[in-house]
């Protein structure tokens, strides 16, 4: 089975709360048992988020020794700078002392583009694609080869 959510600001993507954390969890939405997410989204941010019972699927997706590209359509407050796009490009990203491989980024996909992109997954399983959408031009992709 595999279930296409939209995950709320203030959730976690995971169904275990975290000792003295003050975010909600996956838990409180009724999933049926042994779901797991396909995937994570900080609970800061809202958007797509996956969730499967087949445990082939969520390795072929997520196990590093399986790498494979992903892709991320994402808002962003501010107009980033040439510097910070280029530490993309050529380092990836540091979150919380991990790194990212370089991403490849791309400023030009509308919602037009998104949604048979969307389809394509669902209907494949090829790649998986997170975040918050939206017609506005400040949308970016953002393209990891992790």
């Amino acid at each position: 089975m595999l279930l296409v959510f939209h995950k709320p600001y203030g959730v976690l993507s995971q169904f275990t709360p975290e000792p003295g954390s003050r975010w909600r969890t996956l838990a409180e939405f009724g999933f049926a048992k042994n779901i797991y997410s396909l995937g994570r989204l900080d609970a800061d941010s809202e958007g797509l988020l996956l969730l499967s019972d087949e445990p082939a699927l969520n390795s072929r997706l997520l196990d590093p020794k399986r790498s494979h590209s992903r892709e991320y359509w994402v808002q962003v407050e501010r107009i980033p700078t040439a510097a910070a796009l280029g530490r993309l490009t050529r380092g990836g990203l540091d979150i919380e002392g991990h790194a990212s491989l370089p991403c490849a980024l791309d400023f030009s996909m509308p919602l037009q583009t998104f949604l048979p992109a969307l389809h394509r997954f669902v209907s494949a399983g090829t790649s998986p694609i997170a975040g918050s959408h939206s017609n506005s031009p400040k949308a970016k992709t953002a393209r990891s080869a992790g």
